[in-house]
């Protein structure tokens, strides 16, 4: 069973997310990046979604820090469209924020959260955190079959 946890205090996006996702999903929900943080330690999840209320530095930190602790896991963020197409302030330059949240999140769920969209997006993280517990299982694969053939090797006399 897949794992996803959901990190937001908003009980209507909690509700979109939950119905966006299938059924055979286990769902955490928590308010805090803190308790995020100890939920991916302890646990371990599939797919993280993070609804901040604003896009900051430090739920840019926190996704980073889920995905040290996961490294096959995948990140999803909600966001409105103008922090996804830059700040208000700019109307040709993204914010800071907005341009590093591209390179740390993998997916975005643009808000209002529409269920078809949301859907789509799960799909497609769902097959990405697949890929990439695979490309994980055959590094080992192949660092172990090093190892093993270096300590099979015959000295060469």
């Amino acid at each position: 069973m897949r794992t996803v946890l959901i990190i937001s205090d908003q009980r209507e996006s909690i509700d979109k997310i939950r119905r966006s996702l299938p059924e055979a999903c286990s769902v955490f929900t928590v308010n805090s990046d803190e308790e995020a943080l100890e939920l991916v330690r302890n646990v371990g999840v599939d797919l993280v979604v993070i609804d901040p209320a604003v896009l900051n530095d430090a739920v840019l930190n926190t996704a980073n820090k889920l995905k040290s602790y996961k490294p096959c896991g995948v990140v999803i963020c909600t966001l409105s469209n103008v922090i996804l197409e830059g700040s208000e302030n700019s109307e040709s330059e993204p914010s800071d924020v907005a341009s590093d949240a591209h390179q740390v999140f993998d997916f975005f769920i643009r808000k209002p959260i529409l269920l078809t969209e949301a859907q789509k997006v799960f799909k497609n993280a769902f097959e990405k955190q697949q890929l990439l517990q695979e490309l994980e299982y055959l590094k080992n694969e192949v660092t172990n079959g090093r190892n093993h053939a270096t300590a099979n090797a015959t000295p060469q006399t």
